[in-house]
């Protein structure tokens, strides 16, 4: 009955547009790190990603704001050929979307990779995983009408029901076996209490678990849930027959071999036995995040299977916001492996920090705070070694949304973060082992200011201000540090870039012409996918630049 068969498709907008038909397709891409509440440096619940694209691909994401929708409505993919109503009322939810809705064929945003609603409930989606072959032969992925990337966050952010990161996750699964899933895929969700870690197994198949609040889980594109315990309701949801289909369809030998000794079902044997492993392209990135939170040998870690090590894991030392920043930053720094510092495009270990990502977000929550404060995204637009992390409050109305976030195009502009920050990583790849150290050291300097000097100053004032039943001067105070660190993070980025022309010895600035072709020359040198998984360095069509600007002001219910 499930007639479409189909191979996964990228992280992220590679299947975006007939323009990216021609192109070749990134079979890895993507690096996701959840810190549970009691893993982290204070407290906070944490989920973060960066948003890879396709080699040769330069779209930004933009912050956009949904209002409450009182009426149903349809969602039409802008990829696929799914359509799809969505429930009254919608709630209101802030994304970053690759299209948003004014760019889209339909009226509706694709890839919102990462929102948060007014319930607090927060999406990152996806990490692209793949199932084993025989997996989609039995239960075909469903291309032409399924569920994909770009589609998650914009059905169920909205929907009503996901007020908790558990319901949120078990509507996808619900639509998941209604519908069929398009792709591999895993998705993060977060409320005020835990996080819930999907992933998808063939076309119409799903598990999700609570990551426990004393751990931390790291993904790079590999299914990582391996024996589970079905029966866990509290930890653990599933499609309905997870178990039985993959006995019956042969995915296992026979029910005698489908569980550990002590009743855990062998979820990754059965549907992602061989998905998407490959040493040099996933597994490094597991490995150097597993040595940096947990403390264990990086030799060790390579040298085992995904399954045999722990899906989730106590830190060393707790986690802290900054320290995530970094995991997204990695590049196997300080080894042989270090593609860009040895100026080796022919490296085979695939890093967490390429040039074509569209961007990196941490997402932290912090439920003791006011609803206005309790959720920000830390949102670097572009790729995080070269591009600050600017945070972004849940409260923040769209009528105060600075403009270098909710601006930009394929086409370089003066104005968004965005390209603010491909000027600087164009010039720092002409000379990376001298350029990126002074310029990731800066950044850092800024993030670490901003973190403990700037944000702590305006929370304390926003705090005494609502306490005081100062409700204007609150907001203002949140409004006034956005625009503040919004600010400094362009200046910053114009800084560094004028600081690198000048040790390049240039004469200024080079034009956006001639630092596009730089940008995309520096990417198609270090697409860095592995040998087994080498794509080639094409040309890639891109969506037509158009410009890109806010909905509508419309407030919400805070604070």
């Amino acid at each position: 009955m499930w007639q479409s068969r189909g191979q996964p498709a990228p992280c992220v907008a590679l299947l975006l547009l007939a323009a990216l038909a021609a192109a070749p397709r990134a079979a890895h891409a993507c690096t996701s790190i959840i810190v549970g509440r009691n893993a982290s440096a204070d407290g906070s619940i944490i989920i973060a990603r960066n948003v890879d694209m396709a080699p040769g691909v330069f779209q930004p994401q933009v912050l956009v704001y949904h209002p409450f929708r009182a009426g149903n409505a349809t969602f039409r993919s802008n990829s696929n050929k799914l359509t799809m109503a969505l429930p009254a009322p919608g709630v209101a939810y802030q994304a970053f979307p690759l299209i948003p809705a004014s760019m889209s064929k339909w009226g509706n945003p694709s890839f919102e990779e990462a929102g948060v609603n007014v319930y607090g409930v927060s999406i990152s989606a996806t990490e692209t995983i793949m199932s084993h072959p025989k997996a989609t032969a039995a239960d075909p992925l469903n291309t032409k009408t399924g569920i994909i990337e770009e589609s998650i966050t914009s059905l169920i952010l909205p929907d009503p029901r996901a007020r908790t990161a558990r319901a949120a996750a078990a509507l996808l699964g619900q639509l998941i076996e209604q519908v069929g899933s398009g792709e591999g895929f895993g998705v993060q969700f977060s409320d005020m209490k835990e996080v819930w870690y999907l992933e998808n197994a063939a076309g119409h198949h799903w598990l999700a678990r609570r990551v426990p609040a004393d751990t931390y889980f790291v993904s790079a594109n590999q299914g990582r849930f391996g024996a589970v315990n079905l029966s866990d309701v509290d930890n653990v949801m599933h499609s309905n027959r997870l178990a039985e289909f993959a006995i019956e369809a042969g995915l296992l030998k026979n029910a005698s071999v489908a569980y550990t000794s002590d009743g855990l079902f062998k979820f990754f044997k059965a549907y992602q036995a061989s998905g998407g492993f490959n040493p040099e392209v996933n597994h490094a990135r597991v490995c150097t995040l597993t040595k940096k939170y947990a403390g264990i040998g990086f030799d060790a870690c390579m040298t085992a299977m995904p399954t045999d090590l722990p899906v989730f894991q106590q830190p060393a030392q707790p986690i802290g916001l900054l320290d995530v920043m970094q995991g997204l930053r990695d590049h196997f720094e300080g080894t042989t492996h270090d593609a860009y510092t040895n100026q080796n495009p022919k490296e085979p270990w695939r890093p967490i920090f390429v040039l074509h990502t569209a961007m990196g977000h941490v997402t932290r929550t912090r439920p003791a705070l006011p609803a206005a404060l309790a959720v920000v995204h830390y949102v670097a637009m572009g790729p995080p070694a070269l591009s600050p992390f600017v945070p972004v409050y849940r409260g923040l109305t769209p009528g105060n949304f600075p403009a270098a976030i909710t601006t930009g195009s394929t086409t370089p502009d003066p104005v968004s973060l965005y390209w603010k920050g491909r000027r600087l990583q164009a010039l720092v790849f002409q000379n990376f082992p001298l350029l990126a150290p002074p310029a990731k050291a800066a950044i850092a300097a800024w993030e670490l200011d901003v973190e403990t000097v700037q944000r702590p100053a305006m929370e304390a004032a926003y705090m005494t201000a609502l306490s005081r039943g100062k409700k204007g001067r609150a907001w203002k105070a949140l409004v006034d540090f956005t625009e503040q660190v919004v600010q400094q993070a362009g200046s910053l980025l114009d800084s560094l870039t004028a600081q690198a022309a000048a040790t390049l010895g240039l004469p200024g600035v080079p034009s956006d012409t001639t630092l596009l072709a730089m940008i995309k020359q520096a990417d198609a040198k270090y697409i860095l996918y592995g040998p087994s998984t080498q794509v080639a360095a094409a040309s890639v069509g891109v969506l037509p630049g158009a410009e890109v600007t806010a909905p509508d002001t419309v407030a919400w219910p805070f604070p």
